[in-house]
């Protein structure tokens, strides 16, 4: 059976921790009377299908952020270890819940071994495009409660991603947008315009959704819906990238084959709000890479080492056109982990802290790679 933190008999009872002190181990029978329900414990601290609560604005009805706390623009509001101040006390908040955590856990650790815990870790972060926002993606997990402190070593299961909005001022919970899928992702969060667009990657096979803030979302490509632009037995990727104010998608379709290294590619942008298309599938130079610019132009056709020329779409254009290849090739748009003023934001720990603040995060990351869109 499943047992929350909040069941009273999986609590602990009297009897048990003077056990625990005594350094003996309690019999069966002494366990099935102070856990007469919980013969196999796991414990559920976090509903994994978080979005069938109700939803609440992410920023308060009425009133302005603390002009205080307003860190994803001022460096003096970020603590020595990358946390923002509120983040500091919705920590501080959520200690009890952690306490009944840990007494869980030390009922598993009596049980042994079968026991299976509730995680999460934040595995990637980014700004919303106009910086009022932030999104965070959620990796959800059990693990055995003897592997807690095993990290990427232990064994886990029931994984599955989610990604979750919440201010950049701190001042709410994260809440989430989609629900957990069993895939990697892309996402870009683009509040001016009302959406945030996921690459999902599945094992066979990728999907590009577009989700409203209230997380209703529409699938605008699959790749299982791509025609096919090579033959059979070639390994092929689908992306896609918003706009800088989200009111276009550019979406590119590659497939390569192994080992010779054979590639073709096409691209399409769509309309980001009628999905209607504004190129049409388009046959472009098979190296990965494209980028939108401040102009509201995407270029194709980047690669590890920067070519002389790339190809551009305009707005408006029925067509490509090659131009020289711009000197500013990264962030490909303006949702990103590096905000307009140059704040840099990384993974935090947990839900429960989900970001940090600061270039210490990225120690093997080139500056170019770090600096605000369109490279002021």
């Amino acid at each position: 059976m499943w047992c929350s933190s909040s069941t009273p008999h999986c609590g602990l009872r009297p009897g048990l921790g003077e056990l625990e002190r005594d350094g003996r181990r309690p019999s069966a029978r002494v366990l099935a009377a102070i856990l007469p329900r919980c013969h196999s414990v796991r414990v559920s601290t976090r509903n994994k299908r978080a979005r069938s609560a109700p939803k609440r604005s992410c920023a308060p009805a009425s009133a302005a952020p603390p002009a205080s706390v307003h860190g994803h623009a001022d460096a003096s509001a970020v603590d020595q270890v990358g946390r923002h101040p509120l983040a500091s006390e919705r920590v501080g908040a959520r200690s009890r819940d952690k306490l009944r955590v840990i007494a869980v856990a030390a009922i598993c650790s009596v049980l042994g071994s079968g026991c299976w815990v509730d995680e999460t870790g934040v595995y990637a972060a980014a700004w919303s495009d106009d910086d009022e926002m932030l999104a965070v993606g959620v990796h959800h997990f059990e693990i055995r409660a003897s592997q807690r402190n095993e990290g990427s070593d232990a064994r886990r299961r029931k994984r599955c991603r989610q990604v979750y909005m919440l201010p950049a001022d701190m001042s709410l919970d994260p809440e989430p947008i989609t629900d957990c899928e069993s895939g990697g992702t892309d996402f870009y969060l683009m509040a001016e315009a009302g959406y945030l667009l996921v690459v999902w990657y599945f094992s066979d096979h990728t999907e590009i959704r577009q989700y409203t803030l209230d997380g209703e979302w529409t699938k605008i490509a699959d790749s299982r819906d791509e025609p096919a632009i090579v033959p059979d037995g070639y390994v092929c990727s689908l992306n896609g990238i918003p706009s800088p104010d989200g009111g276009e998608i550019a979406i590119s379709f590659q497939c390569d084959t192994i080992p010779s290294g054979d590639s073709r590619a096409q691209l399409r942008i769509v309309d980001g709000d009628s999905g209607a298309e504004l190129l049409p599938r388009t046959d472009v130079r098979s190296v990965a890479g494209g980028i939108w610019t401040p102009a509201g132009d995407f270029i194709w056709g980047l690669q590890s080492i920067k070519p002389d020329t790339v190809q551009r779409w305009s707005p408006g254009a029925s067509e490509l056109d090659i131009v020289p290849t711009p000197s500013c090739t990264w962030p490909p748009t303006t949702s990103g982990i590096v905000s307009e003023n140059g704040v840099i934001v990384a993974t935090g720990e947990s839900l429960d802290d989900p970001v940090r603040f600061g270039r210490q995060f990225y120690p093997g990351v080139p500056d170019e790679q770090l600096q605000p869109f369109g490279c002021p």
